[in-house]
C-alpha cells in the first residue's frame, strides 16, 4: 500500500505537472506553428542574439572607458559612452579584418568570442550596475517617460522585419555583403559608394557572419534610442530632468526620425557620434579634464568615419568652440590653439583609415569628391531640396523651415513635424538665455546657413536635431516659468498664468502622440510586420512583393553555381539578398559594361576584359536603362562602339532565366 500511495504522491506531485506543461507546449507550440509560422520564433532569435551582442559591445566599451581613466558619476551617462566607444571599436575591428582580407567566420567570429572574454569582468560590472538601478530604483518617472519608452518599443518593433528599404539594399548592405562574399574590403570599379567611410555599415557587415542581415535595421534603431538617452543625460546633468526628457521626446518622436530608426541607414549613427562628441565637449569645457577632450574628439572621428557630412558638423564644432575659449574664456591664444590640434588631430587619427586607403586606391583622400564625380554627385543630392535659383538667396534661410514642416514632398518626404517651427521663433523675445543654450544656437545657426544654401537634404541635417531638441525643451520651460511668475491684478490673466503649464504640457504631449500614431499608420514597416508575425503571409512572398528582383535572386541562389559571378546593367543592383558574387555600377556613374566597352576595339578586348573580373553572368533590364539615361550613360552614349555592345548580345549571351522583365545571361567566351 505505502508504494501505490507512493506512486500517486509523485504522480500528483511531479508527473501531473510535467505532462500538463507539456500537454500545455504542445498544444501552444503548434498553435502558434499553425497560425504565425516559424517567422515569430526566428525573430524572437534574432532579438536575443542582438541583444547578446550589444551586451559584449557593450563590455568592450566599459573596458576602454576603464583603460583612458575616463570616470563618470551617472550611470546612464557612463554606459552610453561605453556603447558609443564599443561600437566603434568593434566596426574598426571588422574593417581592419577586411583590409587584410581575413573577413572568414572563423577569424571574426572568433575575434569577437576572445574579445567578449577578455572583457569577462565587465560583464560582471554591468549586470551589476543595472540590478543595483532595478533595485534602487534610481530612475524618474513620468507621463512624457511613457510615450518615449512606447516610441522606443514601437521604433523597435518596425526594425525587426527583413530590409527592403532602397537605400539600404543598394548601398548600407549590398556592399558590406560583397565585402562579405570576398572576404575582403576593396574599391568597386564605377561605384564611388564603396569609396565612402562606411565605419557604421562595418557592424552591418557583422550581421552577415551571424547569418541574420536584419540585425543591420536593430543597430540603426539602437542609435536613435542611445541619442535619445544622450540627449536625456545631457539635458538633466546640465537643466533638470523635464528638460532632459522633453527634449529626448523632441529627438526621437520627430517624424522622420521615427522612421529612419526602422530602416538600415546610417544617419541616426552619424547623430549618435557626433552627439556624444558634443556631449564630451560640454563636460571638458566644465572640468577641463584632457581625458573628455579626447573622448569627444574620438566620437568626432567615428561620425566622419561613418559619413562625410559628419566632417562639416565637426569642423564648424571644433573651431566655434575654440573661438569661444580665446574670447569669451580668455585664455591664452597659445593654449586655445593646443586644445584646437589636440581635437582636430585625434579627429583626424581616427578617420584616417578611410582616407589612406583612398589616397592608395585613387590617389584622392576624399573621393568622390574634388574629381570627376563631385559635380554630378551634388547636383542629384540636391534636387532633394528646394531650388535655390526659384528663391530670394537672402529670404531662403526665412521659408525652407516653413517648406521642410508643411512641404514634405520638396524633401523626399521626411517629415521634421512641428514642434520646431511651432517653439523655435519664441526665442528672438526672451532674455537671460543660459550660456550653454546660446552655444548651441549659435552652432545650429552657422550650421543651418551652409546646409540651406548647399544640400537642402533634410537627412544631411539630422546631427542637429538632438541639439534644436535641447534648446526647445528649455525654451518651453523658461516662457512657462516667465508665465506662472508674471504679476497682474486681472483674474482672467492669474487664471491663465495658472493653467498655462497644463495647458502647453496638454499640447506637446498631443503632438508626440500624434507623431507617433502617424508613424504607426504611415509607416511601410509596421503593418507587414503584423502581417508576418501573424502568419498571414510567409517572409518569401513579402519579399517577392515589396523587392521585384527577389525571385531573380532566389534563382540566383539556387541554381548558379558558388563561383558564379554576376554583372548588374541596369537600375537593379540591389545586391543584399544574393550569395553568390557580383559586381554593380552606382547609379550616377557609367555601367562597368560601358566602361569596358568604351576601352575596348572590339569584341575580343571585351570578352578578354570580362574574364579578368572573372565575370560569367550578365543581369539586365532594358526597361531600367531609362534611369541610367537620365544620367546621361544611355546606350548612345557608346557611340562607334555600340557595335560591339550589339555583337555582345547577340553572339556572347545566353538567356537563361527572365523574371519581372529582368534577364539573366550567361556569357558565353567560347573556346
Amino acid at each position: 500500500m505505502s508504494f501505490i500511495f507512493a506512486i500517486k504522491f509523485y504522480i500528483k506531485k511531479y508527473f501531473f505537472p510535467l505532462f500538463l506543461l507539456s500537454w500545455i507546449s504542445l498544444v501552444g507550440g503548434n498553435y502558434f506553428v499553425r497560425y504565425t509560422t516559424y517567422y515569430l520564433v526566428l525573430k524572437a532569435k534574432e532579438i536575443l542574439l542582438f541583444i547578446m551582442v550589444v551586451f559584449f559591445i557593450w563590455a568592450m566599451g566599459k573596458k576602454i572607458l576603464k583603460r583612458i581613466s575616463l570616470h563618470t558619476v551617472s550611470f546612464l551617462e557612463n554606459n552610453i559612452f561605453a556603447l558609443g566607444l564599443g561600437l566603434g571599436f568593434w566596426g574598426y575591428c571588422i574593417f581592419f579584418l577586411g583590409i587584410l582580407g581575413g573577413l572568414y567566420s572563423e577569424l571574426v567570429l572568433g575575434l569577437f568570442i576572445v574579445s567578449s572574454v577578455f572583457c569577462f569582468k565587465e560583464i560582471r560590472q554591468i549586470i551589476s550596475e543595472i540590478k543595483s538601478v532595478i533595485i534602487c530604483k534610481k530612475f524618474s518617472f513620468s507621463p512624457w517617460t511613457a510615450i518615449l519608452i512606447f516610441a522606443f518599443i514601437l521604433s523597435f518593433f518596425a526594425s525587426l522585419g527583413p530590409v527592403i528599404s532602397t537605400d539600404a539594399l543598394r548601398y548600407h548592405l549590398s556592399i558590406p555583403n560583397l565585402y562579405f562574399l570576398n572576404h575582403k574590403i576593396f574599391i568597386l570599379p564605377n561605384n564611388f559608394f564603396s569609396n565612402f567611410p562606411a565605419l557604421f555599415d562595418m557592424l552591418y557587415l557583422f550581421t552577415f557572419f551571424l547569418k541574420s542581415s536584419g540585425l543591420a535595421r536593430m543597430f540603426h534603431c539602437l542609435a536613435g534610442v542611445l541619442t535619445a538617452l544622450s540627449i536625456y543625460s545631457l539635458g538633466k546633468k546640465y537643466f533638470n530632468f523635464r528638460t532632459g526628457i522633453l527634449a529626448a521626446l523632441i529627438f526621437f518622436t520627430t517624424p522622420f526620425v521615427l522612421l529612419l530608426s526602422s530602416v538600415a541607414f546610417i544617419d541616426l549613427g552619424v547623430a549618435f557620434f557626433f552627439f556624444l562628441s558634443f556631449y564630451a565637449l560640454f563636460i571638458y569645457d566644465e572640468k577641463k579634464k584632457i581625458n573628455y577632450l579626447v573622448v569627444s574628439a574620438v566620437f568626432a572621428g567615428l561620425s566622419v568615419s561613418t559619413k562625410y557630412s559628419g566632417g562639416l558638423f565637426v569642423l564648424i564644432a571644433g573651431i566655434l568652440y575654440f573661438f569661444k575659449r580665446y574670447t569669451i574664456d580668455k585664455v591664452k591664444f597659445s593654449f586655445a590653439f593646443r586644445e584646437l590640434i589636440i581635437f582636430f588631430g585625434i579627429t583626424l587619427i581616427v578617420v584616417s583609415p578611410w582616407l589612406l586607403r583612398n589616397l592608395f586606391c585613387v590617389k584622392n583622400p576624399v573621393y568622390p569628391f574634388f574629381s570627376g564625380n563631385n559635380d554630378l554627385y551634388m547636383k542629384i543630392l540636391s534636387s532633394a531640396g528646394i531650388n535655390i535659383n526659384k528663391l530670394n538667396w537672402f529670404w531662403l534661410p526665412l521659408v525652407v523651415p516653413w517648406h521642410i514642416t508643411l512641404y514634405v514632398s520638396h524633401f523626399e518626404n521626411w517629415r521634421a513635424g512641428m514642434v520646431y517651427l511651432a517653439f523655435l521663433p519664441f526665442l528672438f523675445f526672451l532674455k537671460g538665455v543660459d550660456r550653454k543654450i546660446k552655444y548651441l544656437i549659435i552652432y545650429c545657426v552657422l550650421v543651418y546657413l551652409i546646409w540651406v544654401y548647399g544640400i537642402q537634404n533634410v537627412r544631411f541635417l539630422l546631427p542637429v536635431f538632438p541639439l534644436l531638441g535641447i534648446i526647445i525643451a528649455y525654451l518651453i520651460f523658461k516662457i512657462i516659468n516667465i508665465v506662472e511668475n508674471s504679476r497682474s491684478s486681472c483674474r482672467v490673466l492669474i487664471f491663465f498664468s495658472k493653467q498655462f503649464n497644463f495647458f502647453i504640457k496638454g499640447i506637446l504631449s498631443f503632438i508626440f502622440v500624434w507623431n507617433i500614431l502617424h508613424f504607426l499608420v504611415r509607416s511601410p514597416y509596421l503593418l507587414p510586420q503584423l502581417y508576418l508575425f501573424w502568419g498571414r503571409i510567409s517572409r518569401v512572398d513579402y519579399l517577392r512583393v515589396e523587392i521585384p528582383f527577389y525571385e531573380m535572386f532566389q534563382y540566383i541562389n539556387r541554381n548558379l553555381s558558388p563561383s558564379a559571378k554576376i554583372l548588374f546593367l541596369g537600375h537593379y543592383h540591389d545586391g543584399g539578398y544574393l550569395k553568390r558574387n557580383y559586381l554593380y555600377s552606382s547609379e550616377f556613374e557609367k555601367p562597368l559594361l560601358f566602361s569596358l566597352i568604351d576601352s575596348s576595339n572590339n569584341i575580343e578586348e571585351l570578352l578578354n576584359k570580362l574574364k579578368t573580373y572573372k565575370i560569367t553572368h550578365l543581369l539586365f533590364d532594358p526597361k531600367k536603362l531609362d534611369r541610367v539615361s537620365f544620367k546621361n550613360f544611355s546606350l548612345n552614349s557608346l557611340g562607334d562602339k555600340k557595335e560591339i555592345f550589339d555583337d555582345f548580345f547577340d553572339k556572347n549571351l545566353e538567356n537563361i532565366y527572365q523574371k519581372n522583365n529582368i534577364l539573366l545571361y550567361r556569357v558565353k567566351y567560347g573556346k
